[in-house]
């Protein structure tokens, strides 16, 4: 029996809701995980827009420096911005050798998925680990998440 459109998003929305605010109120690893996967697939979809445009994505550079933010960011390794220059410094150089297309808009379109859906992301594990110094109260970086939802 082949279930129609609106069955397949209500058997979706059961099954999926439940999931993300488990995620979302456990917090911790399985947070940034779940953050990570989701950061990841859309930074892959972005790259088919930019393909779709003539704009080489750099895979290798745009998916580390994504894992890397997320992980710096639950970790807190180093600063940041010190991060990103180092990030933006590795683009253009590995850019530099890559020679296919225009560098300025592989960098240019490489450099906005970076920002907008890895740097931008990360501050959801931000606002989530709110209250780790706190242990009472870190169920409520959950409850802020899913506020936001």
């Amino acid at each position: 029996m082949k279930l129609n459109n609106t069955a397949v998003r209500i058997i979706v929305s059961l099954l999926g809701i439940p999931i993300i605010l488990g995620f979302c109120l456990w917090g911790g690893w399985s947070f940034v995980v779940f953050v990570g996967i989701i950061s990841l697939t859309a930074l892959y979809e972005f790259s088919l827009l930019l393909k779709g445009k003539g704009i080489l994505f750099n895979y290798v550079v745009g998916f580390l420096s994504v894992i890397a933010l997320l992980i710096n960011v639950y970790l807190k390794i180093t600063d940041t911005s010190i991060l990103l220059v180092t990030i933006f410094l590795l683009l253009f150089f590995y850019e530099l050798f890559r020679n296919k297309g225009s560098a300025i808009l592989n960098t240019a379109g490489t450099a906005l998925g970076i920002i907008y859906l890895g740097f931008f992301t990360s501050h959801l594990i931000l606002l989530r680990e709110l209250y780790t110094s706190l242990p009472i109260y870190y169920e409520r970086g959950g409850h802020l998440i899913i506020t936001l939802m």
